[in-house]
């Protein structure tokens, strides 16, 4: 359109900033819109309503607000040191794999929508009991609740979404629609922790109580949801052995899947640990507090960006090689800043976060193509579990080697083990995708 057609040409020029952020939004709003099948009938619209309220507790879930402050809070109220705070973190991750499995079992066994309510309450409550601590016990008890909510949803919205897809008939939207939920959740991760940080210094309860709101929201949230037909298996015996039969008959049914959870295990698990390598090279290099908020959302921003954009690679390249580009792209990021610490080490891990967001939703529409309905949420927690597993080892194991020998050579030895341990894992997982 000629500039002499634009209405807003000749408009003062807020109004033109206005007018243009304005378009934008709706262009945005657009994009974020589902394509309407006029062959649909009312499952389809259920399946669309589905999508856009797990968007919507999706953004409302992620958005915790104490996340980049969490650790000066917890000193302020409850006294701790930072060493004890770091043991809650370990209790943490070790109630999420223990739980991991078992909650997943109860999302297949339950219902989808009970699960999320159920997680999400917990959840919400958790960060209640973290709000009104006053010693480590109230720390670690709330640190336990989160953890058991956090199983209880790890894998259920990802089942849910490509259950509600299968009874529309839309499975081919997944990977499209399940990077849009992750990267709108890194999203919303990254616009809150700039903003817990900008209100910490005004009240840190109301960091923490605009937290609890969000996640009190996105529970209600839950209620609104429809749940899909699905077909549902007799459980074998008691919860524990039917879980351990359910991965025996996957893992031996398709040997491609046991091999895809170990690329995920050793892919996403020294991702993690890398994430929490990040504040410590900051600190090393010497930047200011200040910029550790800023670096932190840009990675998760990145990282959002990576989820929407995940779906495009699936036109012009395989899933191995997909793999493949994030095992090159993470190891060398790593080398390059132990071997050669500086300024851009930090923007590069920061853009490990995108290589996540990329990977995780094509890990996860990879898994839901060879798993049914009746045990989905199961397979897609034992592929979490795997993950939190590494991570808990490497954490547990490099965490003293940081503090003696500096974060730099634990960057070069998360380097070693993607080169040889990832190798080795993609070599064995494209063997079996080659038959």
């Amino acid at each position: 359109m000629s500039i002499i057609n634009d209405p807003l040409h000749d408009a003062p020029p807020c109004v033109t900033t206005i007018g243009r952020l304005w378009r934008r939004l709706c262009y945005g709003w657009a994009f974020l819109r589902l394509p309407m099948r006029h062959e649909g009938s009312s499952v389809c619209a259920k399946a669309r309503s589905n999508i856009r309220i797990m968007n919507v507790i999706g953004v409302l879930r992620s958005a915790l607000f104490i996340l980049p402050v969490i650790m000066p809070f917890a000193l302020l109220k409850a006294g701790v040191t930072p060493g004890q705070f770091m043991m809650a973190e370990a209790v943490f991750a070790l109630t999420v794999v223990v739980m991991e499995v078992p909650t997943g079992w109860i999302s297949d066994i339950w219902t989808r929508r009970k699960a999320m309510f159920a997680g999400l309450f917990l959840e919400t409550i958790g960060f209640i009991i973290l709000w009104v601590m006053e010693n480590i016990w109230h720390l670690l008890i709330g640190q336990v609740v989160i953890g058991v909510g956090l199983s209880l949803i790890s894998g259920t919205p990802s089942a849910l979404l490509y259950d509600s897809l299968i009874e529309a008939r839309m499975t081919r939207m997944y990977r499209k629609l399940e990077g849009l939920r992750h990267g709108i959740g890194l999203y919303s991760v990254g616009i809150g922790s700039i903003v817990g940080a900008a209100l910490y210094s005004i009240s840190p309860d109301l960091v923490i109580g605009m937290t609890v709101a969000a996640l009190a929201l996105s529970t209600l949230c839950c209620l609104l949801l429809y749940e899909p037909q699905r077909v549902k298996e007799a459980v074998h015996g008691n919860p524990i052995r039917d879980i351990a039969i359910t991965m025996n008959q996957s893992i031996r049914k398709d040997p491609y899947l046991g091999r895809l959870l170990l690329m995920i295990a050793v892919v996403f698990g020294v991702t993690n640990t890398a994430f929490w390598t990040q504040q410590p090279y900051y600190m090393a290099l010497g930047l200011p507090i200040s910029l550790f908020g800023a670096f932190s959302a840009g990675g998760h921003l990145c990282g959002g960006l990576g989820a929407q954009l995940a779906h495009l690679l699936e036109r012009h390249m395989r899933f191995s090689s997909v793999m493949l580009a994030i095992l090159c792209w993470l190891a060398v990021a790593y080398l390059i800043c132990g071997a050669y610490p500086g300024i851009w080490g930090a923007f590069l891990l920061m853009s490990g976060g995108t290589a996540y967001g990329i990977g995780f939703p094509i890990i996860q529409d990879e898994i839901n193509k060879r798993v049914s309905s009746a045990r989905r949420a199961t397979i897609l927690s034992c592929a979490s579990l795997s993950m939190r597993l590494v991570f808990v080892i490497l954490a547990m194991s490099l965490g003293g080697f940081m503090d003696r020998y500096g974060v730099e050579l634990v960057l070069l030895v998360l380097a070693a083990i993607l080169s040889g341990c990832g190798t080795m894992a993609w070599f064995a997982l494209r063997g079996l995708s080659a038959k």
